[in-house]
């Protein structure tokens, strides 16, 4: 009877345990990948500060300085075994490399092509991809309330570009997509590698872009201010970004990451506003909150589904 009575009450705390420990996690996931979607989110005011560069000289420099901020902070983390991490990655590291890196640099070559607005849009559309490419892949289920909190998010994205969602190119949109696609299959190979540090992926990432960037750039005569924004870009905004990304997708849903990351669209026009006076206007406030709403009703959600499976 002891012995009954002694397991009859363990068991619910272990379980109270459990479910704890499966909501903390979950949370810092979620505040991990809300950290990176800020830390994306610099991106237009720090660019918006250079005084000379172009697009191929401050991306080859935000790749450059990103690779090798993350490699120092590897080799201080890692020491002696920094090579050995680096072949950790496996299959999916070298196909979330190859994907960031796509995507790096098919985002700069849609804005040329197509509207600012156009791509964003498209790419807005993330989540959903990372939806069906993390069910095909990786068997992870998505409850009908992140579906609609998508849904929700990627209308709020089209009323906040209400202005601009026409006069987009063919050429341009199809290479947003690619981007679309990059970057929801760089998630999903990042949760299929969840159970190994896939910051290395991240590092190689940086210096595969290089091979496109480096030829596309030209000259590097540039402005001390322009070097600085870019190391900038690479050091901070980008490496502290996948950092975080990298940490909170290991506790989050592929599908739930996408859609946590894009509060960098509703963040980065209000830095410009703070820094150059540029208003976001009525319709990209509007559109800005309904964003949020969206991911913040889903991921509160979240966290209660999490304890529940733990």
């Amino acid at each position: 009877m002891q012995g009954g009575g002694t397991a009859q009450g363990t068991g619910p705390r272990q379980a109270s345990d459990a479910s704890s420990s499966g909501a903390t996690g979950y949370a810092t996931g979620v505040a991990c990948v809300l950290g990176g979607a800020f830390c994306a989110s610099l991106a237009g005011v720090i660019v918006r500060g250079t005084v000379v560069a172009d697009a191929w000289q401050i991306l080859t420099i935000r790749a450059l300085s990103f690779g090798l901020v993350l490699l120092v902070y590897l080799a201080f983390a890692y020491g002696r075994e920094l090579p050995a991490r680096f072949m950790a990655i496996g299959l999916p590291g070298l196909v979330a490399s190859l994907m960031l890196a796509v995507s790096f640099v098919a985002y700069v070559v849609a804005l040329r092509l197509t509207t600012v607005a156009d791509t964003i849009l498209i790419i807005s559309a993330s989540p959903m991809v990372a939806a069906l490419l993390g069910r095909a892949f990786l068997g992870e289920a998505v409850g009908r309330r992140t579906w609609i909190a998508m849904a929700v998010a990627l209308a709020g994205v089209a009323v906040m570009l209400t202005s601009g969602l026409l006069g987009g190119t063919l050429l341009g949109s199809m290479v947003a997509l690619l981007c679309c696609l990059c970057y929801a299959g760089m998630i999903v190979a990042l949760r299929a590698g969840r159970a190994t540090d896939m910051t290395p992926a991240a590092c190689l990432a940086g210096f595969l872009a290089l091979v496109v960037c480096v030829p596309a750039a030209g000259s590097f005569d540039l402005p001390a201010r322009d070097w600085a924004l870019g190391i900038a870009l690479g050091a901070v905004q980008l490496g502290l970004q996948m950092i975080l990304t990298v940490r909170g997708a290991r506790a989050v849903p592929a599908a739930q990451v996408m859609l946590l990351l894009m509060i960098e669209i509703v963040l980065a026009p209000l830095w410009v506003w703070l820094a150059f006076g540029e208003e976001p206007g009525t319709w990209s406030l509007a559109g800005g909150a309904i964003v949020v709403a969206a991911i913040l009703w889903n991921a509160l959600g979240g966290r209660r589904g999490a304890a529940s499976a733990a």
